[in-house]
């Protein structure tokens, strides 16, 4: 008998054990959440927190959306794949509400898994629709039978069992897409253009798209879902497109001492991210001799960690600006506000878009942001009210441009410091993100509100 086997003939017992407990009160507050994150794939930062209960660090909107659904009522039930015996197979429950069922794919993948993640993420879009599909529909299925869910919420386009289980079952499936791949595909008149090979690399997601469930969630995080989906005809009674939330709750103080090493009357920028490539803090890293040159005050501070560490701490020795550049390493997520309050100023120099958490934290934070003026922020920060955007074309001189003018005209600082508290005052807290969510949800399925 198989782990996934032996997992479904106790899905059963489980949830019976729940409802006895009074967890599932009625099976209109029950909801299942399909999700494959993996390490250094794809959504990742909340699976040791569902796995081995450890502090998030990383998807707030995954994380935020799971928390405010159960305090909205609701039993959330979310599946997700360990590989060979990385995990056991046993259902846990998280802060009361949240039930998580692992389900076991074979470790005889690992080989083609690390070599898919080396070729490029685009190939293990494929392998992963494959190996759910064929690892855990039945899982699934059984799943759905004995939790009987109000409705499917699936994150990302690399697993197909939303839509195939709602064909099989009937159950109401809300897609959430976490921004687009094909926004830069967009010509003036508002369709995508797709050569071939964009066509085999994006067939996962364009797939979302020609079939989008009873309603589609997209993160305005710059990269254009909307247009996205408006370009693939997605009804507009079956959309949506809102940005993520602040986090207003949840919030501790920092550990971390951004200046620790640093003369008191330094001024400090800090990049708060993944270390990876597209995240773009290189960009960063070799405008700071240019800065430096310019203003000696200026230091930078990178918080976080990822693969391209050693890349960047190697260009940073390369640089000469060991003195001028530190690395913090991670930060917990409920300390990166406060860590940020530490710093004057938050810079953002990433590939696709800079319309990210980094983003609205800064603003949360209260300091304001100097990132590119490449559309992504557009609608969000205005250049000269609480930003400094620079122009893509010369990001060096314009990088160590704006942040020399920061660090010493103190009237436009202040400025930009009274703009973020405005453009603050006009966001949603992460609670009130997903309680609208949800609401959108509750109007189109048209049942089942939790009571």
């Amino acid at each position: 008998m198989t782990d996934n086997t032996s997992s479904e003939l106790r899905v059963n017992v489980f949830v019976d054990l729940l409802g006895k407990a009074g967890m599932i009160s009625t099976v209109h507050k029950t909801i299942l959440v399909i999700a494959v994150p993996f390490p250094g794939y794809y959504l990742t930062g909340f699976r040791r927190w569902l796995m081995e209960g450890v502090p998030p660090d990383g998807m707030p909107a995954i994380v935020n959306f799971l928390r405010e659904t159960a305090k909205r009522g609701y039993q959330v039930h979310i599946t997700l794949p360990v590989l060979g015996r990385e995990y056991p197979c046993k259902r846990t429950v998280r802060e009361g509400r949240i039930v998580v069922y692992p389900y076991k794919i074979p470790a005889c993948f690992s080989p083609l898994i690390k070599l898919f993640r080396w070729r490029g993420n685009f190939l293990l879009n494929f392998l992963f629709i494959f190996l759910t599909m064929i690892f855990s529909f039945g899982f699934h299925m059984r799943l759905i039978k004995h939790i009987k869910p109000l409705f499917i919420y699936q994150m990302g386009y690399n697993t197909l069992n939303g839509h195939f289980l709602q064909l099989r079952t009937g159950v109401p499936l809300v897609y959430r897409m976490f921004g687009t791949a094909l926004g830069e595909k967009l010509d003036s008149t508002g369709h995508i253009r797709l050569n071939l090979w964009d066509r085999i690399r994006s067939t996962p997601e364009t797939y979302s798209y020609r079939y989008p469930g009873d309603l589609m969630v997209i993160g305005n995080d710059g990269t254009r879902g909307g247009e996205v989906m408006r370009a693939f005809g997605v009804p507009k009674q079956r959309s949506l497109f809102t940005m993520n939330g602040i986090g207003y709750q949840r919030e501790r103080k920092s550990k971390a001492n951004l200046r620790k090493g640093f003369g008191k009357d330094v001024f400090l920028a800090v990049t708060v991210t993944r270390l990876v490539p597209w995240k773009g803090v290189d960009r960063t890293i070799r405008a700071f001799p240019l800065v430096i040159k310019k203003e000696p005050r200026l230091r930078l501070v990178i918080v976080g960690d990822g693969n391209e560490r050693k890349a960047l701490e190697d260009l940073v020795r390369e640089s000469g600006m060991e003195e001028f550049v530190k690395f913090q390493g991670v930060i917990p997520h409920d300390m990166v506000i406060d860590t940020i309050r530490q710093a004057d100023v938050l810079i953002s120099t990433q590939y696709v878009t800079n319309r990210s958490n980094c983003t609205l934290e800064a603003v949360m934070a209260g300091r304001p942001v100097v990132s590119l003026d490449d559309g992504s922020l557009d609608g969000f920060l205005e250049h000269m009210r609480d930003s400094l955007l620079v122009d893509t074309d010369d990001i060096n001189e314009q990088l160590s441009s704006a942040l020399v003018c920061l660090a010493q005209d103190p009237k436009l600082y202040g400025k930009l410091r009274k703009g973020v508290e405005k453009t603050r005052s006009q966001m949603r807290s992460w609670a009130q993100r997903i309680n609208y969510e949800l609401e959108v949800i509750e109007g189109v399925i048209g049942s089942g509100k939790p009571e």
